[in-house]
Order: C-alpha cells, then structure tokens, then sequence
C-alpha cells in the first residue's frame, strides 16, 4: 500500500474512534439513574423490565394495592441526566359502609379506609358469632358476623326441678322437692326467679337441702315419743313434764319445710294454795272469851283473841 492509502487508512481509523468516542460521551451524558421513589406507589411492570435509563426514557408510576390515584401525573421522564419531579399523589381506598348488621351495630371508630377494622357490638342480650371485618383493597371481608340471642344452658338441681333452657331475660322459678329446702346465703329462696344473661343465669341457681332440724330437749321435762325420719323432714316430737311441774304450749310438734310447727312446750313448777287457821265460813264470828280457872290455889285468866282473817290464806310450795 502506498503511502497514501496508509494515511487514508490511519485517517478513517482515527476519524471513526473519534466519533465512536464522541458518541459514548454524549450517551453517558443523557443517561439518568434508577427512577425516584413515589410514595404509596410502585414503578408499573414495563417499566421495572427497564435497566438503563438513557435519555427521553419515561417510566410510569401505580399506586399500591389499597391505594388510589388522587391527583398528578403517573410518569416522569430523563432530561439532561435528571428525571422530572414526581407529581403522583396516592391516597387509600375506601371500603365505603360495611352495612347493617341485625342485632348489633358497626364501631367504625377506625373509619372505613384500607387497613381499617369494623367492630361489631352486639345489642344487650345477643353475642357476636364471628369476628370483626377488614378493610381490603377490594373492599371489606366477607364474612359477615352474626349477632345471636343469647341462650342459658339446661338447668338442674339435685332435689328440685328439672328446668329447660331458656331465652335472654326470661324467667324461671324453682322448686324444692318436698323435704328440702334452699342451701346458703344466696339472695334467692325456692320460688323465686332467675334471669339469663350472658350466657349464664343471674343470680346462681339455688341448692335444695335436705330439711334437718337439731334434736330438742326441754327442762324439767322428756319425750315421751317421736318419729325421726332420716330426711327430719315429718319428724314428731310428743313432751311430758316432770312430776310437779306443768306443761306449757303444744306437747306435739311436727318438723316441716320451714322448721318446727311450733315452738317446744316449757315446764313450770305447779303452784299448790293451801288454807290456813281456823275455817273461813268461821272467820268472822269469833268472840272474845274470857274464863276463870282456879286450879293448885292459881288463877289464871285466859284470854282467847282470835285473829280477824280477811282471807285467811298461805301459799306454800310443795317441793
């Protein structure tokens, strides 16, 4: 090759390094750097397939799931390096009213954007079959909760009657078996009545017992005879009183629901009048009698007063 054909040739090389490397500056100069974050927003699928971001590229925005465009534009774009400033603003979902439920209300105290809860509060007597609902990006959860009347289990008490269950605020009333009576302190007696409410009866159903009353003994006196049934319940008692004393009150008693028919008999010593000194029928005819009585060269007067008895009358105690 002549000398020419070399300069041409050192030329061309020369002229085409220099354009490719003027080429390669001016790319490096418009490329711009991964994309800005956008704030409750994600880059769209075509635009995350992107690596290089060289000059004129636009990529788009979308908001995150739950969220909504509000305003601004969805794209930016590389210019000179530099993207342009994001405009997109996204905001949450509404999930609008959860609606009505039977028996029982919402607690929208979250409100009713995406991630909120809607609590359920069920009326006085009812209780919640469920959960509370959720704010999705596709609206609220669809299991809707139940309110259901409140029901008290089946009642039984030993030595009383079997009960049904019943409804909230309804009443039952119990009764003892004959020979029992109510057990404790509780402020309900056999016959009075129960409410159902949450679930369980208020107050407590009662205890029937087994009546049972102590043994009795009475002074100065005993039991002649008496029927003691296990239970206590029909037991009699009869009482006598010791010799000297009389008997006062009923000398049977019987043991009933609520105890003894009567109060046990007493003993009281008996009272015994007795007359004393001359006849009564005599007492108010007596006179002063005087005698003379001359006896061993003596004499005596002997003066005779009776006593004037109004009545005339001792008591004394026969022991």
């Amino acid at each position: 090759m002549s000398g020419w054909g070399r300069f041409c040739e050192q030329a061309v090389l020369q002229n085409g390094l220099v354009l490719i490397l003027t080429v390669l500056v001016v790319n490096v100069a418009g490329q711009c750097s991964n994309p800005p974050s956008v704030q409750n927003a994600v880059l769209n699928d075509q635009s995350q397939l992107l690596n290089d971001f060289p000059e004129g590229t636009a990529v788009t925005y979308e908001c995150n799931p739950g969220y909504r465009r509000a305003s601004g534009s969805p794209s930016i774009s590389c210019s000179n390096g530099q993207w342009s400033q994001p405009t997109l603003t996204c905001e949450k979902k509404s999930c609008g009213s959860p609606g009505e439920i039977l028996n029982g209300r919402y607690d929208l105290s979250e409100g009713i954007l995406f991630g909120a809860k809607a609590r359920v509060i069920c009326d006085e007597g009812y209780q919640l079959v469920g959960r509370e609902r959720l704010c999705f990006a596709d609206g609220w959860s669809s299991d809707v909760p139940l309110c259901e009347v409140v029901s008290c289990p089946d009642v039984s008490i030993t030595n009383g009657k079997k009960l049904p269950p019943y409804g909230y605020k309804s009443f039952i009333t119990f009764e003892c078996d004959s020979g029992h009576k109510v057990n404790g302190t509780l402020t309900i007696t056999c016959g009075q009545r129960l409410r159902c409410k949450d679930g369980n009866y208020h107050p407590s159903p009662p205890q029937c017992k087994v009546v049972s009353y102590p043994d009795v003994i009475i002074t100065n006196g005993r039991k002649v005879s008496e029927r003691l049934p296990p239970s206590g319940y029909k037991s009699f008692m009869t009482f006598e009183c010791n010799p000297g004393y009389t008997l006062i009150g009923t000398r049977t008693i019987t043991c009933g629901v609520n105890g003894w028919s009567t109060n046990p008999p007493a003993c009281e010593k008996v009272l015994v009048h007795q007359l004393a000194g001359p006849p009564a029928e005599e007492l108010t005819s007596w006179r002063i009698i005087s005698e003379v009585m001359v006896k061993r060269g003596m004499t005596c007067l002997v003066i005779i007063i009776p006593f004037l008895y109004s009545t005339a009358t001792q008591e004394s105690y026969l022991e």
